[in-house]
C-alpha cells in the first residue's frame, strides 16, 4: 500500500540527499547537496506542509515538494490554479515500482479535494473540470 504524509521536511530532505549522492556516484548531473537544506528549500511558496514523503508498505520510498504556487517560475499564475511538483525523488531500492505514478495520483486527489480536506495551513486549490494532470511547461536549470 502506498501512502503519502505531508509536512515531512527533514525526512524528505534526507531522501533528496540520498538520491543526489546515488546519482553523483554514477556521474549523473544532480542537485548539489548544498541546495538540499531546509534553508535553501523552505520558501513562502514551499512551506513545511509542501514536503511530502511517500511510503510503500510503511517504508519511505520517495519524496517530493508539492506547491500550489510557484512565483519563481510562474509569477503571474494565481495560487491554486495548478500544482507544482518539485524535487521528485525515488529511493534506489524502490526504482521501477511505479512510485512517481503514485505521487501523481496523490496530487490529482489533493487537487480535487474540497476545502477542509487539505493539510493545516493550506487551502484547496479548487476543482478541475476533468480529472488529470497536464504538463504545460518544463523549466530546467
Amino acid at each position: 500500500m502506498f501512502t503519502v504524509e505531508t509536512g515531512r521536511v527533514e525526512e524528505a530532505i534526507e531522501i533528496m540527499r540520498e538520491v543526489s549522492l546515488w546519482g553523483q556516484a554514477r556521474g549523473l548531473r544532480v542537485w548539489p547537496l548544498d541546495w538540499l537544506t531546509p534553508e535553501a528549500l523552505l520558501t513562502p511558496d514551499a512551506p513545511p506542509e509542501s514536503f511530502c514523503v511517500g511510503y510503500l508498505n510503511g517504508e519511505p520510498a520517495g519524496c517530493m515538494i508539492l506547491q500550489w504556487q510557484d512565483r519563481v517560475w510562474w509569477p503571474d499564475a494565481p495560487y491554486g490554479q495548478a500544482a507544482y511538483l518539485h524535487k521528485l525523488c525515488v529511493r534506489p531500492p524502490f526504482a521501477g515500482m511505479g512510485i512517481p505514478q503514485q505521487f501523481l495520483t496523490f496530487i490529482r486527489r489533493a487537487f480535487l479535494h474540497p476545502p477542509g480536506h487539505r493539510s493545516p495551513g493550506t487551502s484547496s486549490p479548487g476543482h478541475l473540470s476533468e480529472p488529470g494532470i497536464s504538463h504545460c511547461e518544463e523549466n530546467r536549470i
